[in-house]
């Protein structure tokens, strides 16, 4: 629903006005707001996050060749921005290079894993939430175990999935519990 204000701007109350098109400078000010966020609400997320430095061009190059392709975008900013300990949903946290790297060599031998996965974050019990891609060109975000291989479609990228976590979060509607991570409002 949009509304006007007094001074005549419009202004979405709901839903993404940029679409499916989010940009590298959306993301980019999706994270900052993000980490904001954290300092003021989850102070031991952001704690983490100052101490956690930004992946090297090496590491990325390293990465590109695990995957045999360049790494999508969106995903080298952040892992050049932050090389892992990211909040992103549940308790999903992203992975360092490294941790991609051995989360690669160790799920490649399950069935249900595709060669187009790069599993970017995990959670406690290490499901993983992994960027299908082709190429370098990101498809979807999906959930997944190896157990069951994808739980869910998560999102239809992963700067989509920045900003649905950013728009929550400033909403208030999804919080933080510690212990549980990022919880959306049963409100």
């Amino acid at each position: 629903m949009d509304s006007k204000n007094k001074t005549g701007f419009v202004v979405v109350q709901d839903g993404n006005p940029r679409g499916k098109e989010v940009t590298h400078e959306d993301v980019k000010q999706g994270i900052l707001d993000m980490y904001n966020w954290f300092t003021t609400n989850a102070s031991d997320i952001a704690n983490a996050l100052k101490s956690t430095k930004g992946a090297t061009p090496d590491e990325i190059k390293k990465l590109s060749e695990t995957i045999k392709s360049a790494v999508p975008q969106t995903l080298e900013w952040l892992l050049s921005t932050y090389n892992g300990n990211f909040l992103l949903r549940d308790n999903y946290k992203t992975l360092s290079v490294d941790k991609i790297l051995e989360a690669i060599d160790n799920c490649q031998v399950y069935g249900y894993w595709k060669k187009s996965y790069i599993p970017f974050a995990a959670d406690d019990e290490q499901n993983y939430l992994c960027l299908e891609h082709d190429n370098g060109k990101e498809i979807k975000i999906v959930s997944w175990c190896a157990d069951m291989g994808v739980i869910e479609d998560v999102e239809d990228s992963l700067g989509l999935l920045i900003e649905r976590v950013r728009d929550g979060l400033l909403k208030k509607k999804i919080q933080y519990i510690e212990g549980a991570g990022l919880v959306e409002d049963s409100k």
